[in-house]
């Protein structure tokens, strides 16, 4: 479990307006329903906890892991205040309402949270056409007094595949390489290339816990696996304040065999108050494309997360 963490603001579907609770289908033993468009689809879910469960091209496979015992699974909503906390999960372990908005869009609105004071809302639309999603984090501050957080969108993904994200290219930018408490730098899944970091999550960490990151400033990530291809956006904010050091991009694995716990990829957005009462937004968009070939070394991964997405 990562413990160290847009734009902002201050078709068919197989599911319809519903309370928490409410079963209108299930995938892989979790409570929800799944929006389509033709040739893509995603599994949304309210209980037990808020989450993207699923998404992928139609036939093909989800890049998210899927647990019945944990809460790390799928996309998730966590925050910062101003670093990673006790509280920074709670908001996301409360269960949701679920509406449908349009046929392919819907909302899930968590249970107020009283320890962390905030209430979490995902917003989640499926493109009308394309293998692409918008998932909208929000954090609205049910305290008295205005605080400083930052939104927090992490994906879980099981032990394979390669997480990666370009470093910093910014003329007068300082390109950061981080690595976390508990984090060895020599880990054999590292991979270190001239334009991106990466990391290897079919090689298990050997201390049983990692957790790298970059001050990247191309607002995206990458995750290549079974011949597929997810890129996630989460535009950067040039000169704003980013937790833990800057990082945008980070990477977690845990467990020391494949088969035993699970990894991340992971972006958060620049620290923000928010007066009491405000919500306070990270827009993500995932995309996936089919039919990547092997990409060898990491700047090669880069190159085809680029090409696969090229407009």
């Amino acid at each position: 479990m990562p413990r160290s963490v847009p734009a902002l603001f201050i078709a068919t579907a197989c599911c319809t307006a519903v309370a928490a609770g409410d079963v209108t289908q299930a995938y892989e033993g979790i409570d929800g329903c799944w929006l389509r468009n033709g040739v893509a689809e995603v599994f949304v879910s309210g209980r037990p906890y808020p989450r993207v469960v699923a998404f992928r091209l139609l036939g093909g496979p989800s890049p998210f892991r899927v647990a019945t015992t944990d809460p790390y699974y799928g996309v998730r909503s966590w925050f910062m205040e101003p670093r990673q906390n006790e509280d920074s999960g709670l908001p996301a372990a409360q269960p949701a309402e679920v509406q449908l908005l349009t046929p392919l869009s819907v909302r899930l609105t968590a249970a107020r949270e009283e320890k962390s004071g905030l209430q979490l809302t995902m917003e989640i639309t499926l493109d009308p056409k394309q293998p692409s999603l918008t998932v909208r984090h929000g954090f609205t501050n049910v305290r008295g007094g205005t605080r400083r957080l930052a939104a927090w969108a992490i994906m879980a993904v099981p032990h394979e595949g390669i997480g990666l994200a370009a470093w910093a290219a910014g003329a007068t930018t300082a390109r950061s390489f981080m690595f976390f408490p508990g984090s060895d730098p020599t880990e054999p899944c590292l991979r270190l290339g001239k334009k991106a970091l990466g990391v290897d999550f079919g090689v298990p960490s050997q201390a049983g816990q990692l957790k790298v990151g970059t001050n990247s400033d191309a607002g995206w990530v990458g995750y290549l696996w079974r011949g597929q291809v997810m890129r996630s956006r989460v535009a950067h904010v040039e000169g704003a304040e980013y937790p833990e050091g800057g990082a945008t991009a980070t990477f977690y694995s845990c467990g020391q065999r494949t088969d035993e716990g699970f990894c991340e990829i992971e972006q958060v957005g620049p620290l923000t108050n928010v007066a009491p009462g405000q919500t306070l937004w990270l827009e993500q968009v995932i995309a996936l494309s089919g039919g990547a070939p092997s990409a060898g070394g990491i700047d090669a991964c880069l190159a085809t997360v680029e090409k696969a997405f090229a407009q």
